[in-house]
Order: structure tokens, then sequence, then C-alpha cells
């Protein structure tokens, strides 16, 4: 069948690693970003008590009322701004909510700024609508300080939107008060340029301290900004697809619309089950991040072995961005030749039998992502094939 040229040349991810959520037997997977912590007990208790009272219906396509108001009382609560409902929406996860707020405000020729390392999924939903993402690139030589001069160096008057994630994914950097206040000053000479401030991994810190986003920091950009954030990595909640989004009014409309469309609405249970975890406790959260931390603390140590392998500690999230670029060039113990982090996982998962994730995906070639697991004694193998693995490299 014919495609259209708009997904003939969308590439994602899984067209590069079609078994990123399925490893063949036998093998450790250290790639995709699911915390494998158990969903709280109370949240479960939630959904069967929805389930009880026939929630199993369409809900209004922004979302379920009771959710949006709670979703609003936590961003208060937490980033001290108050939204309204009507300008909260919910949808089947941060992905939803981003690609929709795309949708909904570019058009072809229209410019998106991101900032490497990014999440991969950000260049082919960019792409998707028509716009030209434009990268610019954090220096891991500042702790992948958030490059203002460079951003300011990229806007044009075709650009519409910089794309910021913080905690990032993959380097664990949280953006700090002063960064957010310097691209503020930046944005004063740019007021059609807005900011989508991805914040899924804002509870998973590892000082404990909700991360700041750029919506409590500015109020001058909280007008032009999307605070998107969900469920699925500090309540581990990933395969229930639901995540928000808040921002101006008129765009959670138009949001709602494309949402109509497209996905009626984000699955009623799920929805439930967000509301149960904003009801309930936080202590898994804390408990999860401190285990990540200490999970991380663990695979930086380990990773630090390999000779010619740098580790930066994150801050946050559920990764470790490692520095492999003094292993490129080098040959596998068979004389395959190792010229790019690419080549190099492609190693390390037909020998090794484990998966991690290349920096080229992240916009950032020459780094190794890997994913701390919550299971320690998976993690801990893992790590043993790595670093075993790349010490037989010749170099």
């Amino acid at each position: 069948m014919r495609l259209s040229t708009r997904v003939s040349g969308l590439r994602t991810t899984v067209d590069r690693y079609p078994n990123l959520f399925d490893a063949p037997p036998g093998s450790i997977n250290l790639g995709p970003g699911d915390p494998q912590f158990p969903m709280p007990q109370f949240i479960a208790d939630g959904v069967r008590e929805a389930l009880a009272q026939g929630h199993t219906r369409y809900t209004p396509v922004a979302g379920v009322l009771e959710l949006r108001t709670a979703i609003a009382a936590t961003l208060h609560r937490d980033h001290g701004v108050t939204y309204g409902p009507d300008e909260v929406i919910v949808g089947a996860g941060s992905k939803q909510l981003l690609s929709s707020a795309l949708l909904a405000t570019v058009e072809p020729g229209d410019e998106v700024i991101l900032v490497a390392p990014y999440y991969p999924v950000y260049v082919p939903m960019v792409s998707f609508t028509g716009a030209d993402p434009v990268m610019v690139r954090s220096d891991p030589a500042s702790d992948y300080a958030l490059p203002v001069d460079q951003i300011a160096a990229a806007l044009t008057d075709r650009t519409r939107w910089i794309i910021l994630n913080s905690p990032n994914n993959p380097c664990g950097r949280t953006y700090t008060a002063q960064e957010y206040q310097a691209l503020e000053r930046v944005l004063e000479q740019a007021p059609r340029v807005g900011v989508l401030a991805d914040q899924i991994y804002e509870l998973l810190t590892f000082d404990e301290v909700i991360a700041p986003s750029i919506v409590s920091v500015s109020e001058p950009l909280r007008a032009r900004s999307v605070l998107i954030s969900g469920f699925s990595k500090a309540y581990s909640m990933t395969g229930l697809r639901v995540g928000y989004a808040a921002g101006d009014p008129d765009l959670v409309r138009a949001m709602g619309r494309i949402h109509y469309v497209t996905t009626s609405c984000a699955a009623s249970l799920s929805q439930y089950a967000a509301l149960a975890a904003l009801r309930g406790p936080r202590t898994s959260i804390r408990e999860n991040a401190r285990a990540l931390r200490r999970l991380a603390t663990l695979a930086a140590t380990e990773l630090s072995k390999v000779e010619g392998m740098e580790v930066r500690p994150p801050g946050a999230g559920l990764y470790v961005f490692a520095n492999c670029e003094r292993l490129l060039g080098s040959r596998g113990p068979d004389g395959e030749q190792i010229g790019s982090d690419l080549d190099l996982t492609t190693y390390l998962d037909r020998r090794g039998k484990v998966q991690v994730m290349p920096g080229t995906l992240f916009g950032l070639p020459g780094h190794l992502r890997v994913t701390c697991t919550g299971d320690e004694n998976e993690l801990r193998e893992g790590l043993r094939r790595i670093v075993d693995t790349l010490s037989e490299l010749q170099r």
C-alpha cells in the first residue's frame, strides 16, 4: 500500500531497535525508559473502585473534571501557579500532549528549537507537523547547562517553540531558576516564541526537591508556555498512558479538538488511576527516587571501571549518560571496527547480550544511555556485561 510522504519519512527509535520493549531471551535490556518499580497499591485500588462504579465509558475530551481539578491543585502546590480546570487537558501520555500542542500551533516551515541531549521522539514529532527541528547543543563540560546564548543565536522569525525537558532525559540535569530567568530575558525580544516544558521527571529528583518549572519562575513566559507532565515515571504507570498539559485555554481547547478526532479521550480507568495517584501519598515516589539515586551511583561507579569511559552521576531521572568517545576507533575481538556509538551499542548487543541506547539518538553522539532499572540484580548483571564486553576492545 502506498504510504504518505509524511509517514514514509518518519523515523523513530523502534525503527532502529524493533525489539526495544521485547529483548530476546537471555539478554539484559537497559534501553527503555521504564522504571520497573511496582505501581502503588492505592492506585490499583482506585482503578478497582472506578471499575466497580462503572467508570468505563467515554469521558469529556479534556478529561474527567475531578482529575483536571486535582491536577490544577497539584500544580499550585508544587509550582505556586494557578490554573483553572479549563486550562488543563488530559491525554494518553505526555507524548500525545506534546504532539497535540505542536499540531495545534505550527505550520510547515515553522521552526522548533530542541536542546541536545534531547528525548529522541521530539525530532520526528516536530517533523511530522511539517515544522523544522533546529538543534542547539548543551556542553557536557558545563554539566549540560541550558545554552541560552545558543538558543538566542538560533531564534529566527520562523521560530515557534522551544522544547525544554527538565529534568533531562538522558543526562539527568535539572535547569535552575537562574537559567530560566536568563532565557526569559532573551525571549523578551521574541514575543511569538513559546516554551513547551516537558516535566515528566520533575518528582524523581535525587535531592527530593521538585524540579522548578519555567511557568513558576517566569511570570511573563507563563502565558506563552505549556507545562506538560504525566504519571508514567513517578508513579510507575507507563502502561496506563495518562498525562496532562496546562496552558492557555484557547490552546487547550484546540488540543481537545485534535484528541477528539484521534482518541476521543484518555482511557477512563487510566484517568481514575491518575486521580487516585494525586489523592494518595508520595511515599513511594520518595522511596523510588532514593532507590534510583543508589542505582545511578552504582551504574556510574561500574561504568567508570572501563578505561576511556567518562561518567557524570545524574541528579534526577532513570538514566546514566556516559561519554564513550575515547572508545571509538577501537576494534572488537573479532576485528569489527567501532567507529561510532551506534557501532558500540550493536557490539554490546551482539557480543554482550545487553542493550543500551546510543547518544546519537539524543543528538549527542559519542555517548551511551543506560537505564537504571528498578531490578537491581538485573542492573548489576547488565553492568557486568557492559564492563566485561567493553574491556575486550582493542585500542
